[in-house]
């Protein structure tokens, strides 16, 4: 994965709520080059035939599917996404949330050119999860 910013999405069995969050992920108004990667830590077929059918027919942005080998829960299903992922920034969200189009434009500007001697480890915005 080559993109320069990579969304991981911690997922376990709720192919639903994760098809909504794909949707508005795969939706966001980003100049830039980025991947998605969904890290499945239940392991379900069902997950991993959702993420193959909203792979875009472009392959941009690009869609990977993981399954963790070692650790679960949802903080070593974020672990795995970043360490697979290769990008200089990672947006991490979940399956049940839905972010605004301009979510990940925003957090890479946040994330982007800063003043010489002051970087930033890390950004956070408001979530707003449905009901």
């Amino acid at each position: 994965m080559s993109a320069r910013v990579a969304v991981v999405i911690p997922t376990c069995r709720r192919p639903v709520l994760l098809a909504r969050c794909l949707d508005a992920v795969l939706a966001q108004d980003f100049d830039g080059d980025y991947a998605v990667i969904v890290v499945d830590d239940c392991g379900t077929d069902d997950t991993r035939a959702l993420v193959a059918a909203l792979r875009p027919p472009s392959g941009r942005p690009s869609l990977h599917y993981l399954r963790p080998t070692q650790a679960h829960g949802p903080a070593a299903a974020r672990n795995c996404g970043w360490r697979a992922a290769g990008a200089e920034l990672i947006a991490f969200t979940h399956d049940d949330t839905v972010p605004a189009p301009d979510w990940l434009r925003h957090g890479a500007a946040a994330m982007g050119p800063q003043p010489v001697g002051s970087r930033y480890a890390a950004v956070c915005g408001r979530v707003h999860v449905p009901v």
